[in-house]
């Protein structure tokens, strides 16, 4: 197994673009072949070879294609079905960032095939890209970052961009009822916006991305050892049943289950995006 991540060092790329990942499984690797994606606020775009194919499930919706295709911000944990060998190269954005790439696009919950400028990345940056990928990340990321620099004309925003971008900045201290105190406009006002770039209200976020801090915090941990009523106080739970009943709604397992399980892309494939 060949994992890495990368983030871009163009100052413009990085607003929309979080980081590049790369993940290769080859035949002799041993990982669990349907892993669960987690709720996630952040959409990827997933460059394959045009003949491998991918299936994911998600609300009990099978999602199958070949090639390049773009995986949006998942509000329910899906299934990606791998078990052959495989390449792919992602790219993962910012929350809120296909709604100024994508001329307007706040979807969620569903694999399409790259919109708007995406859907016209050349054929031999894909062959380059995967070809070098396991070997020169470095070259990589360079060459992503002056291929969208290149589409940077293409980039739009908005009123409603930037207020959401503002409304993410402050999410990380402040709580999604009291956003109008940092930005100086109405609730509503910054709720509606928050929606209309990321398909996600200011509380789903929040939501889903402690979940990524937690499950982040338990891949690093020993979990057999693990006092679930600790993990609880650590995350600003209540109390043990609410964070049972935290992870049952995203996840779909009780903790104990997912301890036994370990059934996520973290466990089968590590910690690298």
């Amino acid at each position: 197994m060949i994992t890495w991540k990368r983030q871009p060092e163009d100052a413009f790329v990085s607003r929309y673009i979080e980081c590049y990942w790369f993940l290769r499984k080859d035949k002799d690797d041993i990982a669990h072949d349907s892993p669960k994606l987690n709720p996630c606020p952040e959409a990827h775009l997933i460059i394959a070879p045009p003949e491998q194919s991918y299936t994911y499930s998600l609300c009990e919706r099978a999602l199958s294609g070949k090639g390049t295709h773009l995986k949006l911000p998942n509000t329910s944990s899906m299934t990606l079905h791998q078990a052959e060998p495989f390449a792919i190269l992602g790219v993962k954005f910012k929350p809120g960032a296909l709604y100024s790439i994508a001329n307007g696009l706040a979807a969620i919950d569903d694999v399409i095939s790259p919109p708007g400028f995406l859907a016209a990345m050349p054929d031999l940056l894909r062959e380059d890209v995967l070809n070098n990928a396991a070997d020169d990340a470095v070259t990589v990321g360079w060459n992503l970052d002056a291929w969208f620099k290149a589409h940077s004309h293409c980039i739009r925003e908005d009123r409603h961009s930037r207020l959401a971008r503002d409304a993410l900045t402050l999410l990380a201290t402040t709580k999604a009822s009291e956003l109008e105190t940092g930005l100086y406009r109405s609730l509503r006002a910054v709720q509606r916006a928050f929606v209309r770039v990321t398909g996600l209200t200011p509380k789903q976020y929040q939501i889903m991305v402690r979940l990524d801090e937690l499950l982040l915090y338990l891949y690093q941990q020993n979990t057999e050892s693990m006092s679930w009523a600790d993990v609880a106080a650590i995350f600003g739970f209540t109390d043990q049943p609410h964070l049972i009943r935290y992870f049952k709604k995203l996840i779909g397992d009780t903790p104990h289950a997912y301890r036994q399980a370990k059934n996520l892309t973290i466990d089968a494939y590590g910690d690298f995006e």
